[in-house]
């Protein structure tokens, strides 16, 4: 496998091979590391980079639909104004392929590992996103954002920025795009 260092070439591989499959990933020569597991989808980090792949399980129409939720409400956030504030909880996203519900993203170094104190932190740190999201973001009552200390990552100057953002979204949930 080809060390994958040079950032610009991952991203304008992935643009332009378009891989479809964890599969066709690998067969761009990356080595992939399982880091994570959800409901829907697996990430995997490509080894000797800063980049992670999130992929729906068995390419699951429910998977790809939760990448779809997830890419719209970043859309959304980034496209209003009223939701500026939210911008730098948002996740650089590099590449998305829609058909396929792929997400090519840096890696955020996650809050949720280490010590207990390191737990109650990230626990402490997602209390207080939540607070800010619900302040901005109308939610249902009764509607969870998922958020939590296992969905927050850290940029490498210690920002906590929003991992996974599936369940911000109402399924019923018109999404405008374009500024405002």
């Amino acid at each position: 496998m080809k060390k994958a260092t040079d950032t610009p070439d991952i991203v304008k591989l992935f643009h332009t091979k378009k891989p479809k499959t964890l599969r066709a990933i690998t067969r761009l020569g990356f080595s992939l590391n399982l880091i994570g597991i959800g409901l829907y989808r697996n990430v995997y980090r490509i080894v000797d980079t800063d980049y992670i792949v999130k992929l729906p399980k068995n390419a699951d129409p429910d998977g790809i639909e939760h990448a779809k939720y997830e890419y719209d409400a970043q859309a959304l956030i980034r496209s209003q104004r009223k939701y500026r504030i939210l911008w730098k909880y948002m996740p650089d996203v590099s590449y998305y392929d829609e058909t396929a519900g792929i997400t090519l993203m840096p890696y955020y170094k996650p809050v949720d590992i280490g010590t207990k104190q390191a737990r109650q932190l990230g626990c402490a740190l997602a209390g207080a996103m939540l607070d800010v999201f619900k302040l901005v973001w109308k939610v249902n009552p009764g509607r969870s954002l998922d958020i939590h200390d296992g969905n927050i990552g850290l940029t490498k100057d210690g920002m906590p920025v929003m991992i996974d953002m599936g369940y911000f979204l109402d399924p019923n949930q018109t999404i405008p795009h374009g500024n405002s």
